[in-house]
């Protein structure tokens, strides 16, 4: 809408010209959500690679995104497993 109202101004006006220069955003990458277990071991398998392949691209692509593997080795993995039970 205001496009058009300045276009017309400068128009009718005759004291500047409008020239359009549209872009597209570019895309951000989004973070690739975790996989569902399915109960079928291959298929779980396949599906956790498939993410973990995904994940590194993310990240390799994208400088600002968080490094979650520090979080990850602080956790003791008998406590975690324990805590469920």
């Amino acid at each position: 809408m205001a496009e058009k109202i300045i276009a017309q101004l400068g128009e009718q006006s005759g004291a500047f010209t409008v020239d359009y220069a549209r872009a597209t955003p570019p895309s951000v990458p989004r973070k690739p959500n975790a996989p569902k277990p399915t109960g079928d071991e291959k298929k779980d398998a396949a599906a956790k690679k498939r993410y973990d392949d995904d994940l590194a691209k993310y990240r390799s692509g994208n400088r600002n995104a968080p490094n979650e593997q520090p979080c990850q080795d602080a956790l003791d993995p008998e406590l975690v497993c324990c805590a469920f039970i």
